[in-house]
């Protein structure tokens, strides 16, 4: 992890600097654009050996992520076989099944980083819907380049050159004349034309 060079970060009202390391991570839970899946079952890719964590957990987190065919896909459930490094799944599978981990930890605060990247707009469609239940509770910490994927959110801050340049909601952003505004008229403009 890195040091706080400059301010504060809190969490939960303390100092992240002050928290024990083991008890931070069981609190946030992230999710990258590059999967980590590893030969095994689905159990155990969403298990990851954390006993805290039953066969029902894992498979109400699997429904939770919208990915509840792929335990229909063969008569071992939960304990359907996952290749190294998911090649028996889609980008999109591979990617429910990570958003699967963090439903089964249940953490107070999620990061996800440019995880619709590389999935096609269907795809992209239900790990939205994923995200939206993920959201339920929780704090959400989005980081894409997607507009779509950041739509919904409370607030948007928009980064230019490692400085922020703006925030506030989408509706605010998008009818203003700032960055933001015109990302989203060239979003547009491109589904237009496309």
């Amino acid at each position: 992890h890195y040091e706080v060079t400059d301010g504060e970060v809190l969490f939960d009202e303390q100092p992240v600097a002050g928290l024990n390391d083991q008890d931070f991570r069981r609190h946030v839970g992230v999710v990258r654009q590059d999967v980590f899946l590893f030969e095994g079952s689905v159990y155990e890719n969403i298990a990851l050996g954390d006993e805290a964590i039953s066969e029902a957990i894992a498979e109400k987190a699997v429904n939770s992520a919208g990915l509840d065919h792929l335990l229909r896909r063969s008569d071992r459930g939960i304990h359907t076989p996952i290749s190294e490094g998911g090649v028996n799944l889609s980008a999109g599978e591979a990617q429910l099944l990570t958003l699967a981990r963090i439903f089964a930890r249940n953490p107070k605060v999620v990061l996800l980083d440019e995880a619709t990247a590389r999935v096609d707009s269907l795809t992209e469609a239900q790990i939205g819907d994923a995200i939206q239940r993920l959201m339920e509770d929780r704090t959400m910490v989005i980081v894409a380049h997607r507009l779509s994927t950041i739509q919904a959110a409370d607030r948007i801050v928009v980064l230019h050159e490692g400085r922020i340049v703006e925030q506030g909601s989408h509706h605010e952003l998008s009818h203003g004349d700032g960055l933001y505004a015109r990302m989203w008229q060239r979003r547009a403009k491109l589904e237009n034309t496309g």
